[in-house]
């Protein structure tokens, strides 16, 4: 048994080395044929396959400012293909680097020096998409490349615009609480004060209109704050009805409306869409007066609706559209903001202007009908 076991050992390896250090000695043999390298061994097209898959955008431009090499992911990045962008002015893409004071930028790297910056790059199609670029200023065989690495950051910008917007809207609210829900809140205490020393039943018909005025503002407040810059489930949406229907709900009283029977379908948020005409409507309503006419139509690219009342100074109308800004005592300030937003979040444009009869026409562009 000791002979054949110790036959069956010399096959095995046993007598030799032990299994672990034999693999310790593989691996030595390893690192011994790649001291003094940095390529761990492997061939220039591993590194090819590398940075054309690793799913980072590359480029590389020498001191000419032209892209030496691209990678595909920077090609789709810009919208286009790599031996379009092969060749590139840096300045074609990057707007921000001056093509006459390209030499002077380029010296101001030095070997080895790696640049972080964020800027808009140009896609082939014209737009421009946001980046942050990574630069490094390296040396091969004597000649000095710039090597940039660039990331798209359109969702952290998108997100910071919505910081700012949520920041906007927060400013807002404190003005609301701080100024416009105070002076009302400061007027119903101070005739309930007279009308509990008096005992003058008129002072409470002052106190209503405060009271009624807060609920008004409270209510706008909530409108900007919830939906302001939101359309949800988008559906086609008959113009004419959604008119109509505002106009029961909002216009002036002893108001008459005069609106097309063509006025189209669109693709909206049939409730934001209402919102719209029963703001202007109630605009209307404020500060043109009781027995005002309406008129609302169809332009080439969209709506109007104009009024013959008494409009609006030219100088007053950007100041119309800011939060909070009235020229009646009952207004809250915060109908065409309204209205401005609730367009802006369908994708088109809002604009004041004067009507034919001199009254105020409030017109929305960039509508796609049905």
């Amino acid at each position: 048994m000791t002979g054949e076991h110790s036959r069956h050992g010399d096959r095995d390896g046993a007598q030799s080395e032990p299994a672990s250090d034999g693999r310790r000695r593989g691996v030595a043999d390893q690192r011994s044929r790649t001291d003094g390298r940095t390529d761990g061994g492997f061939e220039p097209g591993f590194f090819n396959a590398v940075v054309e898959r690793v799913g980072v955008a590359v480029g590389v431009y020498g001191a000419d400012g032209r892209f030496a090499y691209v990678n595909q992911a920077y090609a789709d990045l810009l919208g286009t293909d790599r031996e379009s962008l092969h060749g590139t002015g840096l300045w074609e893409v990057n707007p921000a680097i001056d093509r006459a004071r390209f030499e002077e930028y380029w010296e101001s790297f030095e070997v080895g020096e790696t640049r972080q910056r964020e800027a808009r790059h140009s896609r082939f199609d014209g737009t421009e998409v946001p980046v942050e670029t990574h630069t490094t200023a390296i040396e091969v065989d004597g000649t000095r490349y710039n090597v940039g690495t660039i990331a798209d950051i359109s969702e952290r910008v998108e997100g910071w615009e919505k910081l700012r917007r949520q920041d906007e809207r927060l400013e807002q609210f404190a003005s609301v609480v701080s100024h416009d829900l105070r002076n009302p809140l400061n007027v119903a205490m101070g005739r309930l004060q007279l009308a509990r020393e008096t005992a003058d039943t008129a002072h409470l018909d002052h106190i209503e209109q405060s009271l009624e005025r807060i609920e008004a503002l409270i209510e706008d407040v909530l409108t900007l704050a919830r939906d302001g810059n939101r359309i949800t489930e988008p559906e086609p949406v008959d113009v004419e009805r959604i008119v109509h229907r505002a106009w029961t709900t909002a216009g002036p009283e002893d108001g008459s409306l005069s609106a097309s029977d063509d006025l189209g379908t669109v693709l909206s948020d049939e409730n934001r869409l209402l919102e719209v005409f029963e703001n202007l409507f109630e605009n209307v309503a404020s500060h043109a007066g009781p027995d005002v006419t309406v008129t609302v139509d169809r332009t080439e690219d969209g709506l109007f609706v104009a009024d013959d009342g008494p409009g609006i100074e030219p100088s007053e109308r950007d100041d119309v559209l800011e939060y909070g800004y009235t020229t009646t005592d009952h207004g809250t300030g915060y109908g065409l903001t309204i209205v401005e937003q609730i367009v802006t979040a369908h994708g088109w444009q809002l604009s004041l202007s004067e009507s034919e009869s001199g009254g105020l026409r409030v017109t929305v562009s960039g509508v796609e009908f049905e």
